[in-house]
């Protein structure tokens, strides 16, 4: 079972991040830890929130997760989610957020400076199919998929 760090005040904003971090709980092992609901803001910039960061012994996961039900098809820039809402791609986004955090650990310890920092997309909900095309196929899964 993964260890999981509560901030103060800081809880999973609603039922998919909670599905989500208690399901990594229980499925990584003691060697990695969940930070849920993070906020980390750079000079001059608003604070990004971060859904889960999760600690592994060989990198660190910023998790997206959306609680879109009903299947989701598209590509680097666009989805429809079930068959007809279209919403923004959160991938990219996510990955500018794990960038910060690794110039974040650069920052604060040096000595961790080559840590690999991976954004992933968590879909809360395992029974809709996910038909993406581009980078983001690589990097977005039903949260029942996590690697």
């Amino acid at each position: 079972m993964a260890n999981l760090i509560q901030l103060p005040g800081a809880r999973p904003a609603d039922k998919g991040e909670k599905l989500v971090v208690n399901y990594l709980r229980e499925q990584l092992p003691k060697t990695y830890t969940l930070i849920p609901n993070v906020e980390i803001s750079q000079r001059g910039q608003p604070p990004f929130e971060y859904d889960i960061i999760t600690v592994a012994p060989h990198a660190v996961y910023v998790i997206e997760v959306k609680r879109w039900r009903g299947g989701i098809r598209g590509d680097d820039h666009t989805w429809i989610v079930a068959g007809h809402s279209r919403r923004q791609n959160p991938w990219p986004t996510t990955n500018n957020k794990a960038r910060v955090v690794k110039s974040q650990i650069q920052q604060r310890q040096p000595s961790c400076g080559n840590v690999w920092v991976e954004a992933v997309g968590a879909i809360a909900d395992d029974r809709g199919k996910l038909d993406l095309q581009g980078a983001c196929r690589d990097r977005v899964f039903r949260y029942t998929d996590l690697p």
